[in-house]
């Protein structure tokens, strides 16, 4: 038996810690860089991929990030750089 020992779910945990919401759950964790980079974090696979957009499923949705001169720099399995002018980044579900 786990006498003594606490199980936390991902939010609980993630309120504990003081993380974001959705973050140990499988969420992408995204980070801009003024309109010139945004990274993104998590596991996604690229569904669209021009210089004008780039379309990422996430675990949690798709975000397509738009804008011109638009690059993947960086795809790894936990991750992907896209570079360029960003004018918008949207989430779909």
């Amino acid at each position: 038996m786990n006498k003594g020992k606490k199980r936390f779910g991902s939010e609980k945990l993630s309120g504990l810690l003081e993380l974001p919401g959705g973050l140990l759950g499988g969420g992408a964790h995204i980070e801009l860089c003024a309109n010139r980079q945004a990274i993104i974090d998590g596991k996604c696979t690229v569904l669209e991929y021009s210089d004008q957009i780039v379309r990422l499923n996430t675990g949690s949705g798709i975000i397509a990030c738009t804008g011109t001169g638009l690059q993947i720099c960086n795809l790894k399995n936990d991750g992907v750089t896209v570079i360029g002018r960003i004018r918008a980044l949207t989430f779909d579900q």
